[in-house]
């Protein structure tokens, strides 16, 4: 690849940053899935995230069950934040211990 194709990809990158304004369009444009949802990000399969994705509350909650999607939407929010919002981000899970019945 030459310098001014370089170039021109790097100012349209960022140039498409910008319109990247909350997690559910950044998750769109920058995450690809492998598996049964194989491709660009979508709430397609699980509309029930949109809501979580674009939430500005200081503190959201869920009532979650298996394969709903939620994982998912923390990840794009994780990513989210260190991409866009330029912040740190540490993405905990419990113990063995106190993730069993």
């Amino acid at each position: 690849m030459d310098l001014l194709t370089e170039l021109t990809l790097s100012i349209a990158d960022g140039l498409q940053s910008r319109t990247l304004t909350n997690c559910l369009r950044w998750a769109a444009k920058r995450r690809i899935m492998t598996g049964d949802f194989e491709g660009p990000y979508s709430a397609r399969h699980h509309p029930w995230v949109k809501g979580m994705h674009t939430s500005k509350a200081p503190f959201n909650y869920a009532m979650k069950g298996a394969q709903l999607g939620v994982t998912e939407v923390l990840i794009n929010l994780a990513f989210y934040t260190l991409d866009q919002l330029q912040r740190d981000v540490l993405y905990v899970l419990p113990t063995s211990k106190n993730a069993s019945d």
